[in-house]
This record gives structure tokens, sequence and C-alpha cells, in this order.
């Protein structure tokens, strides 16, 4: 099958049903149990939902569960609020911190930092390190910023709110992802499971024998 993506948007709201009933099997980084079940819940509608999906799977949304609050506002189980400086950033992801962009912005236009104060404020936060020491030490630096960043969105909303936002960004230490990232992999993930469902032999014959070549040079290697 030759399929040009450029020339063509490949979108139908069929194709993720297979989703929604838990076939993801051989779809990037959506195979693993937790995706699994995830998606069954979440029952995404597109790339967006695609996208958050993929960034909220990773350790510091997950420690905060903001996996489940997403997937339960999405489906209208739960009703939810966002604080009004706060809803052109986190209006899109129904009031919910899913990207590194996310926090630039309230860094920024809220906390009073200058782009570069914010994406060093960034860089501590995301960069994980190996070494207990180093970890220690990189974890007491993003800890530095919050006094700068509480004072500011307080001006905003009250210090209960502040504090409670400040403990989910710093959740983020833990791994959390940028947009653009998140929506380079979804876009792979979207048009693999384009071609599970309308060319399933042509994919799992794709799919199958490229197992095979990896399982191949693992031996080998």
């Amino acid at each position: 099958v030759d399929l040009d993506w450029n020339e063509k948007e490949y979108d139908d709201e069929r194709m993720y049903e297979l989703l929604h009933k838990g076939d993801t099997y051989g779809v990037f980084q959506f195979s693993s149990p937790l995706a699994t079940k995830y998606l069954e819940s979440m029952k995404p509608d597109d790339l967006n939902d695609l996208c958050a999906a993929s960034a909220l799977l990773r350790p510091g949304p997950l420690d905060q569960k903001m996996h489940e609050e997403y997937s339960l506002i999405k489906s209208g189980e739960k009703d939810y609020s966002i604080n009004e400086a706060l809803k052109d950033i986190l209006g899109p992801t129904f009031g919910i911190i899913v990207y590194q962009e996310q926090i630039l912005r309230i860094c920024q236009e809220l906390g009073g930092f200058t782009k570069t104060e914010a994406n060093v404020f960034r860089k501590a936060l995301v960069k994980y390190e190996k070494s207990p020491e180093h970890e220690k030490k990189r974890r007491e630096r993003v800890k530095s910023f919050s006094v700068k960043l509480i004072e500011g969105l307080e001006k905003y909303m009250s210090s209960n709110e502040a504090t409670k936002l400040w403990e989910i960004i710093e959740s983020f230490a833990r791994y959390g992802f940028n947009y653009a990232h998140s929506l380079s992999y979804s876009i792979l993930s979207h048009r693999q499971l384009y071609q599970k469902f309308f060319y399933p032999m042509e994919y799992y014959c794709s799919f199958l024998n490229n197992e095979e070549l990896s399982a191949y040079a693992r031996i080998i290697r």
C-alpha cells in the first residue's frame, strides 16, 4: 500500500473504535496494558486526544492521577472549572496541565518569570539526573523557584490554589512531555492506527516482519 501522508490528512472516526475496545496491539506507544486500559476509558476521538494520552501516561502526570481526571472530564462524568487567569492556557486540556509548554506560559504570564527564567526552570524541572547526589541537587534547584512562582500566582488566585498548582507543576520533575514531543509520537501512532484499521493484512505482515528482524538482531548482537 502506497500512502502519501503529505497529500492528505488520514483520519476517520471509525479507526478510533480500535482503541475504544482495547485493540491497541502493534500501535506505537499504546500497546502496554496501562495504555490499553486508559484508551478504553478515555475513548480518544482525534489526534489531539492521542497527543494528550501520550503526555498523560508519563510518571509526572500519573503521580497526580491527571490521566484519570482528563478521562472523567472528557467523558462528561465529572465537571470542571478553570481559574479565569488560566483559561487561555489550560482550557484546551480541561484545566489540566498536560505539557511542559503550559508550565512555561504559567511561569511567564502569571508567575512573573522572564522567558529565560522560565526556560531555566523548565530545564531544571525535567532533566532527571542518574546520580542520587545530582538528582537531590536538581530537586532542590526546582524547589528554589517555588517562592517566586507562588507569589506571582497569588495575584490571580488564592494562596491554597497557588500552592496546589505549584505541587502539580513540581510533579513534572518525575518526567513530563513537551507538546512537540508528544505530537511527533502521536502522529506516528495515528498513522499506524489508520493502516491497522483500513489495511490490516498489510499492516500485520509488515509488523510481524519487523518483529522478526528485531528478534534476529538481538540474537546476533
